[in-house]
C-alpha cells in the first residue's frame, strides 16, 4: 500500500469514525454513494482482485448467500456468479439503488436487495443461508458500528444453517486501528458460537476472516 493511499484511507476512516453520527448518517451515505466505487480503487489497491479470489474460494456453487452492509454490491455481485441466490442488505437506500443499477447493467438476475439495519433483528428466518458475508465496515471499531458488532455477528449466526460459513473481507490492524486483530475476531466470533475461526492477512492490507456455525 503506497504512502498516498495510506494517507487517504486514514483521512477517510478518521472522518467516518469521528464525525458521522446517526443524525447525518443517511446524508453521508447518500453523498458517498456517488464516488463510492472510485474511492475503493483509490484507497484499497487490488481490492477487487482480492475480493474475487476470496469469493471464488468461499462461495459454494448454487448456495444461498446473505451479504450484510453490501453497499453498492461489489461482493454481492461477485457472489452472484456462483450462488443460486444472493441477498444484499444495507441501511442506505441510495447505496442499494446503485447496487440495483449495477446488477441490471451486468444482467445479474439472482441478486435481491433489502434495506435494513444490522443493529436490529435481521428480517430472515433461522438457518436459511449457506453463507453470510461482510466487507470493510462490520465488524470494526468505527464508532458508528462497533457497539453493534456483537449483535450483527449473532444475527449472522442465527440466519446461517448448521455448518454454514461466515466470511469477512476487511482491513488489517496495521492499516488502521479501527480494524480488529486476530485475537479480537476469535473472541468476538467464538463468543456468539462460531467455531474454526480463521484470520489470514493478505499483503498487510486485508484480513480474510472465515468461521463456521456449530
Amino acid at each position: 500500500m503506497n504512502c498516498f493511499s495510506r494517507v487517504l484511507l486514514f483521512i477517510y476512516i478518521t472522518f467516518v469514525n469521528k464525525f458521522i453520527t446517526r443524525r447525518n448518517f443517511a446524508l453521508f451515505y447518500k453523498l458517498i454513494s456517488i464516488p463510492y466505487d472510485a474511492t475503493i480503487t483509490l484507497f484499497l489497491p487490488a481490492y477487487y482482485d482480492v475480493a474475487k479470489e476470496f469469493v471464488e474460494v468461499n462461495i459454494p456453487f448454487n448456495s444461498v448467500v446473505l451479504d450484510i452492509c453490501c453497499g453498492t454490491g461489489n461482493l454481492a455481485l461477485m457472489e452472484a456468479h456462483k450462488a443460486s441466490v444472493v441477498v444484499g442488505l444495507d441501511i442506505s437506500e441510495k447505496m442499494l439503488e446503485n447496487a440495483f443499477g449495477k446488477s441490471r447493467r451486468m444482467s445479474v438476475n439472482n441478486l435481491c436487495l433489502v434495506c435494513a439495519d444490522i443493529k436490529d433483528r435481521l428480517p430472515f428466518k433461522d438457518g436459511v443461508f449457506d453463507v453470510v458475508s461482510a466487507g470493510n465496515s462490520v465488524p470494526s471499531k468505527v464508532s458508528l458500528y462497533y457497539e453493534h458488532s456483537k449483535n450483527a455477528m449473532s444475527e449472522a449466526y442465527r440466519v446461517l444453517r448448521s455448518g454454514g460459513r461466515l466470511i469477512i473481507l476487511t482491513g488489517c490492524p496495521s492499516v488502521s486501528e479501527v480494524y480488529l486483530s486476530r485475537d479480537e475476531y476469535i473472541t468476538l466470533l467464538g463468543g456468539v458460537g462460531f467455531r474454526d475461526v480463521s484470520v489470514e492477512e493478505r499483503g498487510r492490507i486485508y484480513s480474510l476472516v472465515t468461521a463456521i456455525k456449530r
